[in-house]
């Protein structure tokens, strides 16, 4: 669960994609309207600047699987702070991440409390400090000493910067939370095309479960109901049992006549794999036209067009080929030509 990761969206893309990320906060995106990143199996919550100004902008990404709404936050009068806030159902109870980037200005003091009396916060950020070192942001944060809603995260001294002129590790980069959040893990993430490194927040305690290709079902076939509810009306509990030892009785029948008639699927059925023509020239005439159909589908200009059904075509002759091949592959001299 990274709380910062600044740099290349192309790493940041590629990260998502091999590692069950929950939540990925972007400082300084520099993103603008026409320019919208897309990350599969995330929700994005972004805060650009106005328009004509440059730099700065956040991004927060919220997997999927995780129920997310806007959150609102009121800024300060004439405050610096740029802010991005999102609340998350989260498996222990609602969480309210804010993200918080400061572009190199000199914020005050009530700035910050005024952020973080709001409502009870992970917070994660960049706090440059223009001309000054830590020194400077811990006596900005010092007020978070006797707070009882919100601690310091990030182990101090924690390196998340490197000076990319002269090599210095400092700690601009800081998450501060409350609750179950004080039990987690800090690590420092790999490299990212950026001189800030991304901080990791991880559960030890929770285990992270690998996204599956489908919404586990139960595989149905004809007939299946109707054996399921014979059997089950052919099992009646002991009378002699108390009312708790009857629900647990109940509940193994249940799951055990489940088991003879209903299989559980957990995964798409992979048609195209069982079949002995397919191969990975299929596979990526396939993957070619999935990603013309997306090209088009954002942006259906004519020449997008023309390409997804050039290559829908295409597609089509390759798996007729490939078929041909394998049936011309399996005949021989012994099979009969009437």
């Amino acid at each position: 669960m990274p709380s910062l990761c600044t740099g290349n969206f192309q790493l940041l893309k590629s990260c998502s994609h091999h590692t069950l990320l929950l939540f990925v906060g972007v400082c300084e995106t520099w993103l603008t309207d026409p320019f919208s990143p897309f990350f599969p199996n995330y929700t994005s919550y972004r805060k650009d600047r106005e328009t004509g100004e440059v730099g700065g902008s956040l991004l927060l990404l919220i997997h999927q699987s995780l129920p997310s709404s806007p959150l609102s936050i009121t800024s300060f009068s004439g405050g610096g702070l740029e802010h991005l806030g999102v609340t998350v159902d989260f498996d222990m109870g609602l969480l309210n991440i804010l993200l918080i980037y400061n572009p190199c200005l000199n914020i005050s003091l009530q700035e910050f409390q005024h952020l973080f009396s709001q409502i009870p916060i992970t917070t994660s950020g960049n706090w440059p400090f223009p001309g000054a070192g830590e020194t400077i942001q811990v006596r900005h944060l010092s007020f978070l000493a006797d707070s009882d809603s919100l601690s310091l995260l990030t182990p101090p001294g924690l390196p998340t910067r490197i000076d990319p002129v002269s090599g210095n590790p400092s700690t601009l980069d800081l998450c501060l939370g409350n609750g179950p959040l004080l039990l987690t893990t800090i690590t420092i993430g790999p490299y990212m095309g950026s001189d800030h490194l991304p901080v990791i927040i991880a559960f030890p305690s929770v285990p992270l479960t690998s996204p599956t290709s489908c919404r586990p079902r139960c595989s149905l076939k004809k007939g299946d109901l109707v054996f399921f509810q014979t059997e089950i009306n052919s099992i009646v509990p002991p009378t002699t049992l108390p009312s708790v030892d009857k629900i647990h009785f109940l509940i193994e029948v249940l799951v055990t006549v489940e088991s003879h008639h209903f299989h559980l699927v957990t995964s798409s059925p992979s048609c195209f794999f069982r079949v002995p023509w397919w191969s990975q020239k299929c596979v990526a005439a396939l993957q070619a036209k999935q990603h013309a159909f997306t090209a088009r589908r954002r942006n259906p200009i004519p020449p997008l067009c023309q390409r997804f059904h050039y290559l829908e075509a295409q597609c089509k002759h390759v798996i007729l080929d490939e078929k041909w091949a394998s049936f011309c592959a399996s005949l021989s001299f012994s099979n009969s030509v009437c």
